[in-house]
């Protein structure tokens, strides 16, 4: 159930990056992936730096072998659930972008 829900909020990609909000006229506001948002997204790097410690350390890997890992794949991982959903709590990930 939990990786359902996971897929679900995660597959629509419905954030909005703090560097395309309304209020910069110079780029238009869209919706970001999710590679985007766990990994490249300047307004969620701390919460980042959180998620890949936690799956590195849920999973033992070295730190290296996170950045080779698809965040698709890691969202079918059951022993990174934690990790992904303190991540989604902590951010505006996932939820839909103000009207």
């Amino acid at each position: 159930m939990l990786n359902i829900l996971k897929r679900s909020i995660l597959n629509r990609s419905l954030s909005i990056c703090a560097d395309r909000l309304p209020s910069n006229n110079f780029l238009p506001p869209v919706a970001q992936t999710r590679e985007h948002l766990c990994r490249h997204c300047s307004r969620w790097k701390d919460q980042q730096k959180a998620l890949w410690t936690a799956v590195g350390n849920a999973t033992g890997w070295k730190a290296g072998r996170c950045r080779h890992v698809q965040v698709s794949e890691l969202f079918s991982m059951e022993q990174c659930n934690q990790a992904v959903m303190d991540f989604l709590a902590t951010t505006g990930v996932g939820k839909f972008p103000p009207k």
